[in-house]
């Protein structure tokens, strides 16, 4: 079975799936959630701000109208020695430090820039505003600007043409409330962490239970199946999707099933009537060359020698023939001619049916004498050459050889009109026997004379093709118009041995 790697598993796959989504959830939340505590919590560090400033801005009131400052520089001393208070002061319109909880900080003047919230001021807008920033010690601040607004109780010392006579700063370390905000975050990224860890112990869980548990199970099934077990059949599950495509493959299989048993049913008969077919075909050629062995050998023994008989007698009847009898010693001629032929022509038959040198000599002189004889009269030079075939092959070896070579010669004498060809029978120590025929001619194309249903056209070629897969070899024909033809036969013949 093949195992299915770690990252690859469906498991795997659906638990990285929701537990990312979780992550990005969980995060997304407590990202939410930490900047509204956040702003909680800094708006109640401003209220607290907003308090202690009016607590000043009081008495910087009751000072003026007493004329007492030292109450008011006490009151400022001290707030800014507060837990979190960094700095305090108070600053008149000219951005000059009147009171300080740093005495080192009065009568210096601040720029706008250092100020940062000094803009507000300017623009004569008697509202309180806040601003965070970093010192360049890295410690997050709050810096809250209470504006002192003019009141008629400021007139003997103020213009009150002039709104806003100055500002009360207050600046208060975020630190601490970062730091809560921090562990506060810390905690509840480790209370979602445990519970996203037990979210997807669950989900594993249910997914054995009800999905991947049934899944796991199919796949040495569907291993099974598919390396050709058609009997393999899922276990049939609850009424659920999974089970739905578990009858589906049993169907499935079931029907792959019955057409196996159906293409196996109609292989064997194919196969039967196969070697039904090969036998009666080895049966028929078989038949044909004892007909063939027989029709020569009657020609030979009773046909040949009455043509030669009477070949004879004429040759006898011309000398008896006086020589005034012209046109009766013509006749004689003529017959003695015509009878010379048929007997010549009546060799060539014999030569075709059975030639008694393959049964004599073998096959590469049986060959030999046939390619000269059926060529060089057409006017086609021949050359027959063997290798290695000192030994006789087997009786339907050689014969089937013959037959391939005889096709082929014949078939260059009638059609390829070629200059010169070659017949070549090599046997190999491996047990192979190839024989080759080559020409010059004019070539042809294979392809249209070794499709079924052209009549008698190719069943030289057919008949060539049969016999040599009846012995189990090959033959292939490769030819181009104007190129000339190659006719190879390869048998194994060791194996047909007795």
């Amino acid at each position: 079975m093949q195992k299915i790697s770690f990252p690859h598993s469906l498991r795997f796959k659906i638990t990285l799936a929701v537990l990312s989504a979780l992550i990005l959830i969980l995060g997304i939340s407590s990202g939410f959630q930490y900047e509204r505590h956040r702003e909680l919590l800094v708006s109640d560090v401003q209220t607290q701000v907003a308090r202690t400033s009016g607590v000043i801005q009081a008495a910087l009131q009751y000072a003026m109208l007493t004329r007492n400052l030292n109450d008011l520089s006490s009151i400022i001393n001290h707030v800014g020695q507060q837990p979190g208070v960094t700095s305090l002061f108070l600053i008149n319109a000219d951005n000059e430090v009147r009171f300080s909880a740093q005495p080192a900080d009065v009568g210096v003047t601040l720029s706008r820039r250092a100020l940062i919230c000094q803009m507000g001021i300017d623009a004569g807008y008697p509202q309180a505003s806040s601003v965070t920033y970093t010192t360049a010690a890295g410690e997050p601040v709050l810096r809250y600007c209470q504006p002192i607004v003019n009141q008629p109780a400021c007139s003997a010392c103020h213009s009150a043409q002039q709104p806003v006579l100055g500002a009360l700063v207050t600046d208060f370390s975020l630190t601490e409330t970062n730091q809560q905000l921090n562990a506060e975050l810390r905690d509840t990224l480790l209370a979602g962490l445990g519970v996203l860890i037990a979210i997807v112990l669950a989900i594993n869980l249910l997914l054995t239970r009800f999905a991947l548990g049934k899944l796991e199970r199919f796949v040495p099934i569907l291993h099974r199946f598919g390396q050709g077990d058609l009997s393999a059949r899922l276990p049939f599950g609850d009424d659920d999707e999974i089970g739905q495509l578990s009858a589906s493959f049993n169907q499935m299989a079931d029907g792959l099933q019955m057409r196996d048993q159906e293409n196996a049913r109609l292989y064997r008969e194919l196969q039967e009537k196969e070697i039904a077919r090969t036998q009666l075909l080895h049966k028929v050629i078989e038949t044909q060359e004892e007909e063939r062995r027989r029709l020569s050998r009657e020609l030979h023994d009773d046909f040949s020698q009455s043509l030669t008989a009477l070949s004879v007698t004429l040759q006898t009847a011309l000398q008896t023939v006086p020589a005034e009898m012209r046109s009766l010693r013509q006749l004689l001629e003529q017959l003695q001619t015509l009878t010379v032929d048929i007997l010549g022509e009546t060799s060539r038959w014999i030569q075709d049916l059975r030639p008694r040198l393959l049964d004599d000599l073998g096959l590469a002189p049986a060959i030999r004498v046939y390619a000269e004889a059926r060529l060089e009269t057409s006017g086609t030079s021949v050359e027959v050459e063997t290798h290695g075939l000192e030994q006789r092959l087997p009786p339907e070896i050689e014969i089937t050889l013959f037959r391939v070579a005889q096709e082929a010669i014949s078939n260059i004498a009638k059609h390829a009109r070629a200059r010169h060809a070659h017949v070549r029978i090599d046997l190999y120590e491996t047990g192979f026997v190839v024989e080759r025929i080559e020409d010059d001619g004019i070539g042809f194309v294979p392809g249209k004379y070794l499709h079924p249903g052209d009549g008698l056209r190719g069943v030289g070629l057919s008949s060539m093709r049969e016999r040599i897969a009846l012995l189990g070899g090959t033959l292939t024909i490769d030819s181009t118009p104007g190129r000339g033809t190659l006719v190879r036969a390869e048998v194994l013949w060791k194996k047909n041995q007795s």
